[in-house]
């Protein structure tokens, strides 16, 4: 589950970074290449947040479900 959802997060991050680069090269000028950039790098924080929270989710669930043998406790 976890490499899936780290190949699921590069290919969001990826389709994202493309589609700020599509947007950048249609600009009509230097202020609206610096909208773009702006929002992707917002968009892109926000979203590394978010990945990070299911990583680190993902991680924790991990360490409980190999412990839990351990201790006599389920999920």
């Amino acid at each position: 589950a976890f490499g899936l959802k780290m190949i699921e997060h590069a290919e969001q991050n990826a389709r994202e970074a493309f589609n700020a680069m599509r947007a950048a090269a249609k600009s009509k000028d230097v202020s609206e290449v610096l909208k773009v950039q702006g929002e992707y790098l917002r968009e892109q924080g926000a979203r590394s947040l978010s990945q990070a929270r299911e990583v680190g989710e993902l991680i924790a669930q991990f360490g409980r479900d190999a412990i839990a043998p351990l201790t006599g406790k389920k999920k």
